[in-house]
C-alpha cells in the first residue's frame, strides 16, 4: 500500500517521449554483417532535471544535464540503455532509483543520462 499517491502529481507533469530500441544485428547465410534495425517506442512520464545541490552530491555521477524519468507504469528491463529522445536532446536509461521505493510512492523512477543534443534550438517535444 503507498503511503503517498504520486500518480496525480506525475499525470500532471508527463510529457510523451520516444525511445529509440536497436536490435543486435546478425550474419547472413553468406556470412555478411547485417545491422540491426531501429525500432520508435512512444511512451509518457514526467523527465525533470536534478537541483543543483543533488548534483553537487552526486561525486561526478550526475551533470546538470542529466534528468530523472518518473512513470507511473515500469519499463520494461530491456529499455535499460535505450536512447531517448525529448526535446531535441537525447538520454541514455540508466538503472532505476530507489526501486523499493515504488511500492510506497507508485512511481518508478530513473535516471536518464545526457548523451546529446542534435536538435540546439530546443525543437518541439516529440
Amino acid at each position: 500500500m503507498a503511503l503517498f499517491n504520486f500518480s496525480r502529481l506525475i499525470a500532471k507533469y508527463s510529457r510523451s517521449f520516444t525511445v529509440l530500441v536497436k536490435s543486435e544485428g546478425y550474419y547472413d547465410d553468406k556470412g555478411d554483417y547485417v545491422d540491426g534495425s531501429l525500432t520508435e517506442i512512444k511512451l509518457s512520464g514526467a523527465i525533470i532535471g536534478y537541483a543543483e545541490s543533488k548534483i553537487q552530491r552526486s561525486e561526478g555521477t550526475l551533470s546538470a544535464m542529466d534528468k530523472a524519468l518518473h512513470t507511473l507504469t515500469p519499463l520494461d528491463n530491456a529499455l535499460l540503455g535505450c536512447t531517448v529522445v525529448f526535446k531535441g536532446s537525447e538520454y541514455r536509461i540508466e538503472s532505476q532509483k530507489g526501486e523499493s521505493n515504488s511500492d510506497f510512492t507508485n512511481v518508478y523512477s530513473y535516471t536518464l543520462k545526457y548523451v546529446s543534443a542534435f536538435n540546439e534550438g530546443g525543437g518541439k517535444n516529440d
